[in-house]
């Protein structure tokens, strides 16, 4: 099956922006373009919210865990 590889969220948008493809992407990246009509929802009536996992790999946890540790604090109070 073809399939492409985009390195980014950025990616995504852009991608979607050419016309080379749909995709899911977070509200935030895309509010501006979907008020300029530059992106469609196709579907509005069904928002789609997804639990999302902090993950990393072990080589970097170490010079990371400042940021994992902030991350955790942030998210016990939501």
């Amino acid at each position: 099956m073809p399939s492409h590889r985009l390195a980014s969220s950025h990616g995504f948008v852009d991608a979607c922006l050419y016309g080379l493809c749909w995709a899911l992407n977070p509200e935030p990246l895309v509010a501006a373009h979907l008020e300029a009509g530059r992106l469609v929802d196709l579907s509005p009536q069904d928002p789609l919210d997804v639990h999302l996992y902090w993950q990393f790999n072990r080589l970097t946890a170490r010079a990371i865990a400042p940021l994992t540790a902030a991350l955790l604090r942030a998210a016990k109070v939501l």
